[in-house]
């Protein structure tokens, strides 16, 4: 099951009192004020289209930092109500397992009553709507694709039709320990995910063939590969402790450039001189954590988030568009001053786009000679030096 655009459809009153109901039974302090905070980010969120700005009046904008933790609250408060308590067909749920708004289940009543309890949860809140897609061999969530064989599920990746390559290429400018991690870390996504080891070598041999058509070396894709089939699925069923780690450490976070080395070996040399300051050395006990976030791309400084508003013109009269003459030179006695032109082969009129003159530059002319011939040309200078 799937909520229909949850963040959007959220209603101010139910996801207020959601968040109020999980502060207030955990105790947290200042839970009115906190209410109060939200309230306003709820209600005077605006957004602007086409030069208009408008409110919105419903849900939470999808950018928002508070969103995912305010969506998986009120889907929390609203399990709570409606399916672990005064649900009709709770006998029926065998599992609910959900993520945000993408929810799992298995269901041990017949398909009239899985529709039934469909509708059943559409009709709680009128603006939250659950689609339902279910099956008795197979059916993917998220990326994973469930197969009941035998009355035990298996598990293996899902992509869909439509996905692409799409991995990091091995010749970005990204920082190398990242792109050597990389197929690591998917492949012991793979492990994780996949339940039987034929399963995991057929998607672990898909998923480096992937990564070599991205650039990445073979030796590399080959060595993650082995590192992967040394690790234990159920070592990666549950939550790692990495016991070298300190969460006192201070992460220092900058984009990556050439120059992203240098700086991180200057901060190691010099951080006894925090470490030993009496005011904040308790903070650099231990050296800072580098750390890169994302850099503008091409696509962040080209293309903007809305138009701009549209330029006046400095004229307090329209341009005309069409051929006139500079009149300053012997050209203009052998131009046809009009706006338009017509094919001499099939007869069709093309409108002149523009001013076009005697001074203008990287234009397309036509030469017609008093025989009939044409002679078609282009030019980056004026057009009266191309022509005398």
């Amino acid at each position: 099951m799937d909520v229909t655009s949850l963040y959007t459809n959220i209603p101010h009153d139910a996801g207020l009192a959601a968040l109020g109901y999980y502060l207030q039974t955990n105790q947290v302090p200042h839970t009115e004020f906190l209410l109060s905070l939200a309230n306003e980010v709820l209600t005077k969120k605006y957004f602007m289209f086409q030069n208009s700005f408008f409110l919105q009046t419903q849900g939470t904008a999808m950018g928002s930092p508070m969103a995912p933790n305010y969506a998986n609250l009120f889907m929390g408060k609203f399990e709570h109500d409606f399916i672990y308590n005064h649900n009709p067909f709770k006998q029926y749920l065998k599992v609910w397992y959900r993520y945000i708004d993408d929810i799992f289940l298995v269901w041990l009543g017949s398909k009239e009553e899985l529709i039934d309890f469909n509708n059943y949860v559409n009709t709680r809140l009128p603006s939250i709507k659950f689609t339902l897609t279910y099956d008795v061999k197979v059916l993917p969530f998220l990326d994973v694709l469930v197969r009941k064989v035998d009355n035990t599920l298996h598990t293996e990746i899902y992509r869909k039709e439509t996905d692409r390559n799409s991995f990091l290429h091995y010749q970005s400018f990204h920082p190398p320990s990242l792109k050597r991690s990389l197929p690591y870390s998917q492949l012991l996504r793979v492990c994780r995910i996949c339940n039987e080891d034929e399963v995991f070598e057929r998607q672990a041999g898909e998923l480096c063939q992937r990564f070599l058509d991205r650039g990445y070396t073979d030796n590399l894709v080959r060595d993650c590969l082995e590192r992967a089939r040394s690790i234990q699925r159920a070592d990666l069923m549950t939550k790692r402790i990495d016991q070298n780690s300190s969460n006192n450490a201070v992460t220092f976070v900058s984009t990556y450039g050439q120059i992203s080395n240098s700086v991180k070996n200057i901060v190691h040399r010099h951080c006894h001189i925090l470490s030993s300051d009496p005011d904040i050395g308790h903070t650099f006990q231990d050296p800072p954590r580098s750390c890169y976030k994302r850099a503008p791309s091409l696509r962040d400084r080209l293309v903007r988030s809305h138009l701009p508003a549209p330029t006046q013109s400095p004229f307090p009269f329209k341009i005309p568009h069409g051929n006139f003459k500079c009149l300053n030179c012997v050209a203009c006695n052998f131009m046809l001053t009009e706006n338009a032109f017509t094919h001499p082969k099939t007869g069709r009129t093309y409108k002149v786009k523009g001013r076009i003159t005697c001074l203008s530059t990287f234009i397309v002319y036509l030469l017609m000679c008093p025989c009939g011939l044409l002679y078609v040309g282009k030019t980056k200078r004026q057009l009266k030096t191309r022509i005398f």
